[in-house]
């Protein structure tokens, strides 16, 4: 073999060029730059303290280090919005405890992107973390959809990432029955300020309630329709 400073330099590096060297077992293999680049991403190599990647499975059966599946189980093909819970393992792929990190990326509002395709994809706010009783190596995740599009698809990975939603807490609601109560689930953990407007778009005045960090109750004079602004 030519000493390696005698090959020309490349000048134009792209995910199909190759480099040489050895398998786990010792023999000589070559290895294109796409290949190792996607071993790197979806083995989370290179760490990060804000986001991970991990794979979607169908089935109780498939459950494992570096897995995420939907409380209950199924859910391939499913549309992202849908979901509201998820079963996620506290191991990497490599069986090395990952726990802080996932409650950590999970105590904000979270993206969830398809790894291939970040087309799909899905913002969640996160009501709830615990330990799972029936599977003592994961967690159990409550969200509510903040809207996305794509599904999850069995045996591909996702990245899961804080997500641009949580510096920017806000949530509108859509009341289009009339009613003189109006009970909002907001689920933004605080005690939001509270603009109404009727139906027509005109600002109205209310008795605002706050019965916990995450619901509201509005009380109006009369029957009433229109939208709820929380910031």
């Amino acid at each position: 073999m030519a000493r390696i400073g005698t090959y020309d330099q490349d000048a134009n590096v792209s995910g199909q060029d190759k480099i040489l060297g050895t398998d786990s077992t010792g023999a000589t293999k070559n290895y294109s730059l796409n290949s190792i680049g996607e071993f790197f991403g979806k083995n989370n190599i290179i760490k990060s303290n804000t986001a991970f990647v991990i794979k979607f499975v169908n089935s109780v059966n498939d459950i494992g280090y570096a897995t995420i599946s939907r409380l209950g189980f199924g859910g391939s093909g499913t549309t992202m919005v849908n979901f509201t819970g998820f079963l996620v393992s506290k191991y990497n792929s490599e069986g090395d405890s990952i726990e802080k990190l996932v409650r950590r990326v999970f105590a904000n509002e979270i993206t969830i992107s398809n790894y291939d395709n970040q087309e799909i994809y899905c913002n969640y706010r996160v009501s709830g973390i615990s330990n799972s009783e029936d599977y003592p190596n994961f967690l159990e995740i409550s969200v509510t959809s903040a809207g996305g599009s794509g599904v999850f698809t069995d045996n591909e990975h996702f990245i899961i990432s804080v997500s641009s939603i949580a510096g920017d807490k806000n949530y509108e609601h859509d009341q289009s029955s009339p009613s003189a109560t109006w009970v909002v689930s907001h689920n933004l953990n605080k005690r939001p300020s509270v603009t109404v407007v009727d139906s027509a778009g005109t600002e109205i005045i209310c008795e605002v309630q706050h019965d916990s960090d995450n619901q509201v109750t509005l009380i109006f004079d009369s029957s009433t329709s229109g939208k709820a602004y929380f910031n």
